[in-house]
């Protein structure tokens, strides 16, 4: 988890897909809009797109649990809107993330 909160902060897209198993899922609920990503592919896609819409993530826990972690974020977007979300990992024997469900809401300003 350490690896991957590092390379996310620092927008290393490669390194972040590392940390994903081949065959993994993504879904993801931002204000009622539901997506779903696959395999490498859709992580990368999945990056691109929460790194294009926020700026300034901060993080304000993380817990993690053997093959399971907790992550509660917030993060502002160009128009200064506040999105506060929650992210849930579930990792393989390899210490791989095969799933991943994020759900967020924006709060206006």
């Amino acid at each position: 988890m350490h690896h991957y909160v590092k390379e996310f902060d620092e927008h290393r897209i490669r390194e972040v897909m590392e940390d994903y198993s081949s065959d993994s899922v993504i879904y993801e609920v931002l204000d009622s809009v539901p997506k779903t990503y696959h395999g490498k592919k859709g992580v990368k896609k999945m990056c691109k797109d929460i790194l294009g819409k926020l700026q300034n993530i901060e993080l304000e826990h993380i817990a993690v649990n053997h093959t399971h972690a907790q992550v509660i974020w917030r993060g502002e977007t160009s128009s200064h809107a506040t999105i506060v979300g929650t992210d849930s990992f579930t990792f393989d024997e390899k210490n791989k993330i095969t799933s991943q469900t994020i759900v967020a809401l924006t709060q206006e300003d």
